[in-house]
């Protein structure tokens, strides 16, 4: 059998299915992945035709400034699908980038049990304000100092963090501190490291949050909890991560899904310049899932671009 594969890359953001190919319909479930992943996700879709009426499609979609795809929506033809997964399996590690699936029983044995740990690992925050309570607790897990992460948990460590509704690096530390691991504070300048300007995101009350967040400072530097203020970057991430601790480190949701905003995410190792990286977020209504939010993968130079937040860069070491 005589098999065609094509590909074909859709725009960011748009329904525009122009390029669709004419030859052969689209698969239902692949073209209904397609129109569902918007928002800031590239897309790819891939082809499979053996020339006699038979088609096979999947989808593949990553955020920018992130070095992975998953691939997906495997709809068409059966007897295609194994050499259609090759074929995208190929174009992913072709253009370096690491390749995860969400492709149940149709997965390769490797990548089926990467599927399996991803679900059973990840724990997605269950609100929208809550990303560094769910990091902190991330970072505790990942290090062996408590089970897993509920949403009691959650809200707890949030409730002592936040300046309503956001949470800064000070009043995660002190909370951190109170649970028996006490981190090292980063941050780029003194002061309130989420700038309490009018209509800043996660902050609903301006006088409150500036004074919140200057009182969880002048606790944290009361308790003796380290404080380093000054430049750092990606290269001292990395140094944490080599001596074993674990990061949790303030990024700006501009890059990986076009809404500016302040998240927390947790770094929890590297491999030369290639960082993993456990989000509390994943945007479910585009169809992301665990799969694409556990250990995400993100090169030095993209890791380096999304850790500052209006001008500020913040993180915790524990």
């Amino acid at each position: 059998m005589d098999i065609t594969y094509s590909t074909l890359d859709l725009p960011a953001g748009t329904d525009m299915w122009s390029g669709l190919p004419s030859t052969a319909p689209v698969p239902a479930k692949t073209l209904k992945a397609a129109k569902l992943a918007k928002g800031a996700l590239l897309r790819t879709l891939f082809f499979a035709e053996d020339g006699e009426g038979g088609i096979a499609a999947l989808l593949g979609y990553h955020r920018p400034h992130t070095s992975q795809m998953k691939l997906t929506a495997l709809d068409g033809t059966a007897e295609l699908f194994d050499d259609l997964i090759g074929f995208a399996a190929r174009k992913v590690e072709d253009a370096g980038l690491v390749l995860k699936t969400e492709l149940g029983a149709c997965a390769p044995a490797e990548l089926a049990t990467a599927e399996t740990h991803a679900r059973a690992g990840h724990y997605r925050q269950t609100t929208d304000f809550t990303c560094g309570a769910v990091a902190t607790l991330d970072a505790f897990r990942r290090l062996g100092l408590s089970g897993p992460i509920t949403r009691e948990d959650e809200i707890a460590l949030w409730r002592e963090a936040t300046m309503v509704v956001a949470c800064g690096p000070y009043g995660l530390a002190l909370a951190a501190a109170r649970r028996g691991c006490t981190p090292t504070v980063y941050a780029s300048q003194p002061g309130c490291v989420l700038d309490p300007h009018e209509g800043a995101v996660g902050i609903l009350d301006t006088a409150l949050a500036r004074d919140a967040q200057l009182g969880f400072e002048r606790e944290a530097h009361d308790a003796g909890i380290p404080v380093r203020i000054g430049p750092f970057g990606v290269s001292d991430i990395a140094t944490a991560l080599d001596a074993g601790h674990m990061a949790i480190v303030l990024v700006d949701e501009t890059h990986w899904h076009a809404e500016l905003c302040p998240h927390w995410v947790t770094v929890v190792r590297h491999e030369g310049d290639r960082f993993f990286i456990d989000d509390p977020w994943c945007d479910l209504e585009y169809g992301e899932s665990a799969i694409d939010a556990y250990e995400l993968t993100v090169d030095a130079d993209d890791l380096e671009l999304v850790s500052s937040y209006e001008g500020v860069r913040s993180m915790l070491v524990f």
